[in-house]
């Protein structure tokens, strides 16, 4: 039966239960090693270390430079797991260090010109 026909069988419940199941191919399995061994690095190592060596990893493994797909899929799948793990550094945290400079700087910003006037 072709495959139009044998889904049109499935929706209506006509098809037996042979029929429902050929033709459908398995999903491929997860990848099964960790996201550390296919990255290159251990496994409680900090973020910064996670991506750059997803960069130079990635960059070998492109599909025009030998690399393939799958290659880069399982990267790609890597680094979102360790991302997951908690260490990829959080937005909300760089934003408050960056606020915190930035008042630290205006401050002195401020002493500076305060100093200035009253040598005037």
């Amino acid at each position: 039966m072709p495959p139009t026909l044998r889904l049109r069988a499935i929706e209506r419940g006509v098809a037996s239960v042979a029929e429902r199941f050929t033709g459908f191919e398995a999903l491929p399995a997860p990848c099964s090693t960790p996201w550390w061994q296919i990255l290159q690095v251990r496994p409680h190592a900090p973020w910064p270390a996670v991506e750059a060596s997803f960069r130079k990893l990635a960059s070998e493994r492109q599909p025009d430079r030998g690399g393939s797909e799958a290659m880069t899929a399982d990267l790609n799948r890597a680094r979102r797991s360790a991302a997951g793990k908690g260490r990829r550094p959080m937005i909300a945290a760089g934003l408050a260090s960056v606020l915190a400079l930035a008042v630290t700087v205006g401050a002195a910003a401020l002493v500076v010109t305060d100093s200035l006037e009253d040598h005037r």
